[in-house]
């Protein structure tokens, strides 16, 4: 069993139990169906680029993960996959795996 959880189903935190929640889809009249899925996604930073990242998210007053989304699309309809290593060794970023 799950740490901070009784067999009844409540959480010892104050928190109903998830499996207890019921939500009914009710549909909206004129409210159109998003499409996109969205996976959550984590990766590491050099310290200067995430600097660089937080500071513009605050300024524009947006999140840091929709900078990284809109970079991620431009960079794949304006470049090439095949561009990618090039423009990583010229920025001096090195791949973290190990090739075999």
């Amino acid at each position: 069993m799950a740490k901070n959880q009784t067999s009844s189903g409540k959480s010892t935190n104050g928190k109903i139990h998830p499996s207890r929640i019921r939500s009914i889809a009710v549909p909206v009249n004129g409210a159109k169906r998003s499409v996109t899925a969205f996976i959550r996604s984590s990766h590491s930073l050099s310290t200067r680029l995430a600097d660089r990242l937080r500071t513009l998210a605050y300024d524009q007053r947006t999140s840091e993960s929709s900078i990284i989304e809109c970079a991620l699309w431009l960079f794949f309809e304006k470049g090439s996959d095949t561009n990618v290593l090039r423009l990583m060794r010229n920025a001096g970023i090195e791949p973290r795996r190990r090739r075999p």
